[in-house]
């Protein structure tokens, strides 16, 4: 599933988009994981929602101070992921 922030009428942070993914998968924040590269817009609001955290690593930002996983390349994801079911 792809969510477009101008089709849902709001941007990240904001965490109405987060909300209205887990909505469209009738999943509960806690049962769901946000990948992201933005310290601020994707790992932030997603910790706040009580999703599972993880940061792809990159240079363009400073490591966010809470997460519950990173990874250096998204092929990591899959053991990443399984390893908080």
């Amino acid at each position: 599933m792809v969510v477009i922030s101008e089709e849902v009428g709001v941007k990240k942070p904001d965490p109405s988009i987060f909300v209205h993914c887990l909505e469209l998968l009738s999943v509960e924040a806690s049962c769901a994981a946000y990948v992201g590269d933005n310290p601020a817009n994707d790992i932030e609001p997603a910790n706040k929602l009580g999703m599972i955290s993880i940061w792809v690593e990159n240079s363009n930002f400073e490591a966010p101070h809470v997460v519950k996983a990173n990874v250096s390349n998204v092929s990591q994801l899959t053991y990443t992921i399984t390893h908080f079911a």
